[in-house]
Order: C-alpha cells, then structure tokens, then sequence
C-alpha cells in the first residue's frame, strides 16, 4: 500500500514481552479488502450495499458502528477513492 495510506488505522499492540503487533481497525480492514479485491469497482451505493450485505455478508448494525468520519477522512490519500466513497455514502445512509 501507498504512503500514507499505509499508516491509517494501524496501531500497535503489545502481544508479551519483547513482541508487537500491527492491528487494522476495521475500517481500514474493510478498506484495504476493497482497495486489494481485483477488478472490483462500486460506482453506487447499490453496488456498495450488494457488496457488503450480500457478497462478504456484513451485518448492517455492524456497518453502523463503523467511524465514518475517519475513513471520509482517508478519501483524499486512498487507493479506489471512487469505490471507497460509495461505500462510506451507503453507511451514511443505515
């Protein structure tokens, strides 16, 4: 992934003494599934919610707890921008 993008949403995580790990918030999880599923273009939010509600079978009040803000916030500097935006449009709208 591209800088910055490549820095949203991680943070890091002590697992035990002397070990680390980079966790994804499930934004960006979402995100960077979006940005890395080849051929894949959501140009509504139809095509969003059948994406997300049918094919990878996301709950809705799930999608609802997601932070909007931030990944409007991501837009600027991320891969798929247009898909992404579709997707954050769709959520908006739960």
């Amino acid at each position: 992934m591209p800088l910055p993008y490549y820095s949203f949403g991680i943070r890091q995580v002590a697992m035990g003494k002397d070990q680390n790990a980079l966790i994804a918030s499930p934004e960006k999880a979402l995100f960077d599934k979006i940005i890395n599923t080849a051929g894949l273009k959501l140009r509504s939010k139809i095509a969003a919610s059948d994406y997300l509600v049918e094919n990878l079978r996301i709950d809705e009040d799930q999608l609802q707890q997601l932070d909007i803000r931030t990944m409007e916030a991501w837009l600027t500097d991320s891969p798929k921008r247009e898909s992404l935006a579709q997707i954050v449009k769709f959520i908006e709208d739960l």
